[in-house]
């Protein structure tokens, strides 16, 4: 995780829970920070069953700064790191990513919007 933060200054955990709940709500068809924080409020439940949330879902400030800290390329790399792991765990059966740049998101720190479904499992 130390690999995609440009300024480190909290825990690994903490920056954790903000990618896990961004991922989370991008491929559930959020489109911007706002609608990342109303899917962690919503899904909170869901959420606490794989994540320690002392403070509560965080708020899409946060969410903004935390990305603002990310290093992109690193960040693209882990991405494609997963998908590929993903894909050797489905024995090579399709994986569909689709993405796009979300408008508003920033001129200087861009949020893109992915979605990925295994065909095999719908």
């Amino acid at each position: 995780m130390r690999c995609l933060i440009r300024e480190w200054s909290g825990q690994a955990s903490q920056a954790f829970r903000h990618l896990f709940i961004t991922i989370a709500a991008v491929l559930s068809g959020c489109n911007d920070w706002n609608e990342i924080e109303l899917y962690g409020q919503t899904k909170e439940e869901w959420l606490r069953k794989y994540l320690e949330l002392p403070g509560g879902i965080p708020s899409h400030d946060t969410f903004n700064r935390v990305f603002s800290l990310l290093n992109p390329d690193a960040l693209r790399e882990c991405f494609l790191s997963w998908v590929e792991q993903i894909a050797q765990r489905t024995e090579g059966e399709v994986v569909s990513i689709d993405g796009k740049r979300l408008c508003g998101s920033g001129e200087w720190q861009t949020l893109h919007h992915s979605h990925g479904q295994c065909l095999e499992w719908g």
